[in-house]
């Protein structure tokens, strides 16, 4: 059975210190305080938020690279909110590309996630993969992955102003129980497994959502767990 990470920081312990403080806010001028803060204004705390959860929950280089650019750019519109400077996102866009260059190159044309998996970086449509980990990232560009291990162990999924299609109707997995981590931000991830799997999600949706559109047979024993967040995007399982 594929054992979840401990983590002190989650999404949802995210988003509910958001709400929290949001709540307090908006009570405080109920009650007749003079508060001139427009909760609002700090919507890019939930960009820095994520992203040093990335950083301290993640040890690949790059997915410190990606919680630490995210971190930047929400650092970056959260002191334009605050007008400590005059910057929006029209302005920083162009940072995207430099993250994607920078990634290309730590991965070098080849890469190994950290579970072990090694595979060729492609732009193919269209990719059977053999590995037994899920190691995928859509990053302004998509495509179509089939897996057909019967010995999945797990692994992450992420779409950034992308969308992939993950095809596991003819691969299993050994035990209960298989984790998948989706990040999706702007973008799509959907998901196809076997009837015979049950779907439990544990994500956060942040302006998104998560759905679970399969139809399970009755007495399955296999669970798929779906972790993680969806900024702006959507993560869909489907059979």
């Amino acid at each position: 059975m594929e054992e979840k990470k401990a983590s002190f920081v989650s999404g949802k312990v995210i988003v509910g210190i958001l709400i929290i403080a949001a709540g307090v806010v908006m009570l405080l001028g109920t009650l007749g305080y003079d508060i001139d803060i427009d909760i609002w204004d700090f919507w890019p705390l939930i960009l820095i938020a994520i992203g040093i959860k990335i950083m301290v929950t993640h040890f690949d280089s790059k997915d410190i690279l990606w919680g630490f650019f995210l971190t930047s750019i929400g650092v970056l519109l959260q002191l334009n909110k605050l007008d400590y400077i005059d910057i929006n996102f029209h302005d920083i866009w162009p940072l995207i590309l430099i993250y994607v260059g920078i990634k290309i190159i730590i991965s070098g044309g080849n890469y190994r996630s950290r579970f072990g998996h090694h595979r060729k970086y492609k732009t193919a449509k269209d990719e059977d993969v053999k590995g037994d980990m899920i190691n995928i990232s859509a990053i302004l560009g998509g495509g179509e992955y089939n897996y057909s291990n019967k010995k999945l162990k797990g692994g992450k999924i992420s779409a950034i102003m992308g969308g992939c299609e993950i095809d596991l109707r003819d691969s299993d997995f050994e035990g209960d129980e298989l984790i998948i981590n989706t990040f999706a931000l702007m973008g799509g991830i959907e998901i196809r497994i076997p009837q015979s799997w049950d779907v439990v999600l544990e994500g956060t949706p942040i302006l998104g959502g998560m759905s679970d559109q399969t139809k399970t047979l009755n007495g399955s024993k296999k669970k798929l767990i779906i972790t993680g967040e969806a900024i702006m995007g959507g993560v869909e399982i489907k059979n």
